[in-house]
């Protein structure tokens, strides 16, 4: 009864940790040491206070700044219901500058057909986009 309970177990631990490991097609794969790795326990660790030099404040004062505005921009032209700030993870990254911002993009056809005007975007790490339409 044990062997079969430990059994189950082992070959259940050693799947999902192949499954992080081993290469496919699709994703991105772990590092095969990445459960001994401190950013494997970030729930279990506190967090860092980190010493900036002033110009690394002064960039992300700035960028948090300018969030604020990009979120007063989108609260002009957007409906109350229809806006949601971006959580403090994203925000981290926009201070980071680990995200990609895209400002009034246009697709105009030779033809003169319009298929895109004016499309504001940004996009972060680690989160999955989709555009439809």
């Amino acid at each position: 009864m044990y062997e079969l309970t430990f059994a189950f177990f082992f070959w259940t631990a050693l799947g999902l940790y192949l499954d992080y490991v081993l290469p496919m097609d699709y994703g991105t794969r772990k590092h095969p040491c990445f459960l001994c790795m401190p950013k494997s326990y970030t729930c279990c660790r506190s967090k860092r206070v980190i010493d900036l030099d002033d110009d690394e404040q002064e960039r992300r004062n700035k960028l948090l700044a300018n969030q604020v505005v990009d979120d007063l921009l989108e609260l002009e032209n957007l409906k109350q219901e229809n806006y949601e700030s971006a959580p403090q993870e994203m925000i981290r990254q926009e201070t980071e500058g680990r995200y990609l911002r895209i400002q009034n993009l246009k697709k105009t056809y030779e033809n003169g057909f319009v298929a895109v005007a004016g499309l504001n975007l940004k996009m972060y790490q680690n989160q999955i986009f989709a555009l439809l339409g």
